[in-house]
Parts: structure tokens; C-alpha cells; sequence
């Protein structure tokens, strides 16, 4: 008899709340073993997210209703990130190395210009769209 009150409760399950509940304890055990190798745990977060997003499961979750509710969980999610990565950083460490971080942070935006030029003109872009692609492109890597 326990089975079968089971077997009816989770058929009132919300598909939704299952692929949540898939997320939090794919995130548990994703930390356990982060843990254990003395890993960040946000690294793991991160994985669970892209391998959860990519597994194809919004159809069963609800659909395009359940959509909605996964975005504003993901842009919670972002949020919380930041937050937490501002938390890990003291102004004592970045004061320190902000030399370096402007140099490294120039660099990669001239570099990344640069190709992204090139490789737009050799696409047979005008050299006026190529240089607002390789803006484009260097401020959001």
C-alpha cells in the first residue's frame, strides 16, 4: 500500500518542481565532490547549470510557462553569483594588483580587437563594421 501512495503522489508533482528538484541535488552532489577535492564550490554551480540548461529538459518541466519561472530563477541565480564574488574579494588584495589587472584587462581588449578585426575584414566586412564588431566582441569577453 506505501508504493501506491507513493506512485499517486508523484504523479500530483508539479514538473517543475521536479527539475528544480534535480537541479538542487545534482548542485549537492557536485559540491560533495568539490569538496572534497578542495574546489570552489560557485566552479561547480556553474557546471550544473550549463550541463542542466543543455540537457534538453524545458519540455518536461512545463514548457514555455515553466520558461518564465527558470528565467527569473537564472537571473536570481546571477545575481547571487555576483554577490558572492564580491563577498570573496578585499579591497587590500585588489589595490595591490590593479596594475596588473589594468595591463592584463588592456591587453585582452586589444588583442581580441584586433583578431576580431581581422577576422570580420577577411569575412568581407567594411572596416567600419568590423571595428563595432571587435567593440562588441572585446567588452563582453
Amino acid at each position: 500500500m506505501g508504493l501506491r501512495v507513493l506512485a499517486a503522489s508523484a504523479a500530483d508533482v508539479s514538473p517543475l518542481f521536479a527539475l528544480l528538484s534535480l537541479v538542487l541535488i545534482l548542485a549537492v552532489l557536485v559540491s560533495l565532490v568539490l569538496i572534497r577535492f578542495r574546489q570552489s564550490l560557485l566552479v561547480g554551480y556553474l557546471l550544473c547549470g550549463v550541463v542542466i540548461a543543455n540537457a534538453g529538459l524545458l519540455p518536461f518541466a512545463g514548457g514555455e510557462e515553466a520558461d518564465a519561472v527558470i528565467t527569473h530563477l537564472a537571473e536570481i541565480g546571477v545575481i547571487l553569483l555576483m554577490f558572492t564574488l564580491g563577498i570573496e574579494f578585499s579591497l587590500g588584495e585588489l589595490s595591490h594588483l590593479w596594475r596588473m589587472a589594468l595591463l592584463g584587462g588592456g591587453l585582452q581588449v586589444l588583442l581580441t580587437s584586433v583578431i576580431t578585426v581581422a577576422g570580420a575584414t577577411v569575412l568581407g566586412f567594411p572596416m567600419a563594421e568590423a571595428v563595432v564588431i571587435s567593440v562588441a566582441v572585446a567588452l563582453s569577453s
